[in-house]
């Protein structure tokens, strides 16, 4: 599994550990961290990130979230599709360096191996709109290399 991937399941599994016990210090994040992995390296620094990041930028990450979806309200999702969602709309804003083809990737493959049945095409759907939202060069960019 990809450094990358680590920190992504580790994110999803510290912000559904918070959703369902109402967790918010950013402490907690490093104790939970510590159990998931033992070495602290490049996936902890990515990790760390992820977390502080979403701590940071919550409400501008699910303000997003809810522009993006239709008749679904961020609390009506199941936890883990919303804790996916959040991971990648956070990535999607503020990690211009990565993809976004590949972190709508990961993302629907952590729905289909954390979530339910259709939470790879839920999760899949809304990241399509939230990528077009938050990174609107990036569709200019694929249109003008197409021609």
């Amino acid at each position: 599994m990809g450094t990358r991937r680590q920190s992504r399941e580790a994110a999803l599994s510290f912000l559904y550990q918070r959703d369902s016990v109402d967790q918010s210090q950013t402490n907690e994040a490093d104790r939970f961290f510590s159990h998931f992995f033992s070495d602290y390296s490049e996936a902890y620094a990515y990790y760390k990130w992820l977390t502080q990041t979403l701590e940071i930028h919550g409400a501008e990450v699910d303000a997003l979230i809810s522009r993006s979806t239709e008749n679904w309200k961020i609390s009506r999702m199941a936890k883990t599709d919303r804790a996916v969602l959040r991971v990648a709309t956070c990535e999607l804003l503020k990690a211009s360096i990565t993809p976004s083809a590949v972190i709508l990737d990961e993302a629907v493959e952590l729905a289909k191996k954390f979530g339910g049945e259709d939470s790879g095409s839920f999760v899949n759907g809304v990241l399509d709109k939230i990528s077009k939202l938050a990174r609107p060069e990036a569709d200019s960019f694929a249109s003008e290399k197409a021609l």
